[in-house]
């Protein structure tokens, strides 16, 4: 996935104040862990896809378009209620774009 992979990635995609394998003190929310997609995984098939699971119960889906020389990101978030959800939604696109 052009040159972000399952390695290098989550050192851009931490967020402020971590605790984790990929923290760092000026950040709030780790990567857990980062899978990758290109040679299947969990029964799936080959697809050009990385996933980084954030801690909290978060995460962050990155694919190339389709049909666009761009690429995509699904932020999944899982909170309490709708409010706190939307409210890390927006933290999480911030820290992307930032870094993006």
């Amino acid at each position: 996935l052009l040159s972000i992979n399952a390695t290098n990635a989550p050192a851009v995609l931490a967020f402020n104040n971590a605790k984790g394998p990929f923290a760092d003190e000026n950040l709030r929310r780790a990567v857990s862990k980062a899978l990758d997609y290109e040679q299947g995984l969990d029964g799936l098939p080959k697809s050009n896809v990385l996933k980084y699971m954030l801690e909290d119960h978060c995460s962050v889906v990155v694919r190339p378009s389709g049909t666009e020389p761009k690429l995509k990101f699904y932020i999944s978030v899982s909170a309490a209620d709708k409010a706190t959800a939307a409210e890390v939604s927006d933290e999480i696109k911030a820290a992307l774009e930032k870094y993006l």
